[in-house]
């Protein structure tokens, strides 16, 4: 699934690398601090805009979407599902 949104893109990166699910606040944090994301496009409040776009996704593509919402606010990628499920 091609990935259009700059925020979508750095999620699938954070959420690969942490193999965690993780709520959006964390992932635009650990973004900004790897200079993943610029502070200063993300805007004021990059961490909505970053839940935003990935409960949208989810909500537009369904379970064809690469993300997953774990619980309320929680994000994860799909093909990591099973690395969740273990522990």
């Amino acid at each position: 699934m091609n990935l259009k949104s700059e925020f979508l893109i750095v999620a699938k990166q954070v959420l690969e690398i942490a193999q965690r699910p993780m709520r959006p606040q964390e992932i635009v944090s650990v973004a900004i601090r790897n200079g993943m994301l610029s502070d200063k496009r993300a805007g004021k409040t990059p961490h909505q805009t970053m839940k935003s776009k990935l409960s949208v996704h989810v909500r537009k593509h369904g379970d064809k979407s690469i993300f997953v919402r774990m619980e309320p606010g929680k994000f994860y990628l799909r093909h990591l599902l099973s690395l969740v499920q273990r522990t």
